[in-house]
């Protein structure tokens, strides 16, 4: 019996070569449909050579000969989706992100990562980093099981493998139960569950805590990323004080060893929301002393880490009659912004 591969590879020796355009090539591309997929066109180029071009980078247009048509809507959503991300209109590239997760997300392939990343993208910069974990989480995902996977820009730190732009740490309201693929690693199961303790309720933290404990176990030995995500979770959300205690201590040693980078940001972002919410009043006060160092020190590093610091700190001085500071924090913050954005042209390059 012939496989489907060999068959393929038959009718590409013998049809007549096509051309098909690309995004990210200045020529179309010339020669033979292989099949097609969910992740895009299994494509022959005429030197032998075969690659898959995902649907987001398919020029719009003719739809190529030999392609089912049933993917031609497909492949128009996917360019368009990429494309107004790409001009940075992400209200306009969320909704029809959002009507491919349910193909693409916690899928393989270089669309699924496109999708993936699209909706991280779009939630982060529209303010809803809540519904902006599972995404991260899929991606992550994605570029395990397809190391070939771009990886330029998508912020993932390669020492500690963790987002850069994505820290444990939120600014209002609860959510819980981030679902995951069953097929997912033990690492990324335990990064959901991480995440998924800082979002939760008490009443479910030792639910939480007890699937922490048998992923740590199967997980055998940690990264420098998750002792790090432990440490941000354990300090906000860990029910015994003495953890608590101690996750902070971790923290505030990183504080000391690692000034100036992102993982100061995210140790002063925890630990800030960590004391703010501490039953001792000074305690708390303190609290806002890590979270003004964000904003007055490190603003550069991520300024909508800047922005979530300074929210953090405006929602504690308000709730204690202060919202005056709160105020004059979260201006503080929006002036940097600004100035940081008035150095930088459209393309993202400091100006000259």
């Amino acid at each position: 019996m012939i496989s489907a591969s060999v068959l393929f590879a038959c009718i590409a020796l013998v049809a007549d070569p096509i051309q098909i355009r690309v995004e990210s090539e200045p020529s179309p591309l010339s020669g033979n449909v292989l099949g097609a997929h969910d992740q895009g066109i299994d494509f022959q180029l005429e030197d032998d050579q075969t690659l898959l071009i995902p649907w987001f980078d398919l020029t719009p247009g003719v739809f190529p000969v030999g392609v089912d048509q049933q993917y031609k809507a497909r492949a128009l959503d996917a360019w368009r989706a990429h494309a107004r991300i790409e001009r940075g209109d992400v209200y306009g590239a969320l909704p029809i992100y959002r009507s491919l997760a349910g193909t693409y997300l916690w899928g393989v392939g270089p669309q699924s990562i496109d999708v993936c990343q699209g909706l991280l993208t779009c939630y982060l910069e529209s303010g809803q980093r809540r519904d902006a974990v599972t995404p991260m989480l899929a991606f992550m995902h994605a570029l395990e099981s397809d190391p070939s996977g771009e990886l330029s820009g998508n912020q993932i730190n390669q020492a500690f493998r963790v987002r850069k732009n994505l820290p444990p740490v939120f600014d209002d309201g609860v959510r819980s139960n981030i679902d995951v693929a069953d097929d997912v690693s033990i690492r990324i199961q335990l990064i959901a569950s991480y995440y998924e303790l800082t979002l939760s309720t008490p009443s479910d933290r030792e639910r939480i805590l007890q699937e922490i404990a048998e992923q740590k176990r199967t997980q055998r030995t940690r990264d420098a990323g998750l002792v790090l995500l432990e440490q941000m979770c354990f300090a906000q959300a860990h029910p015994d004080e003495s953890v608590r205690r101690g996750a902070r201590d971790s923290l505030r040693r990183r504080t000391q060893t690692q000034r100036g980078n992102w993982i100061e940001v995210w140790a002063r972002l925890a630990l800030g929301a960590s004391l703010i919410r501490d039953d001792d009043p000074q305690v708390r006060d303190s609290g806002v002393i890590e979270l003004v160092h964000i904003v007055v020190r490190l603003s550069e590093v991520d300024p909508q880490l800047t922005l979530l610091a300074a929210h953090l700190a405006d929602s504690y001085l308000s709730g204690t009659h202060r919202s005056e500071w709160g105020n004059s924090i979260v201006r503080e913050a929006q002036h940097k912004i600004q100035m940081i954005r008035t150095q930088t042209d459209p393309a993202g390059e400091p100006s000259l």
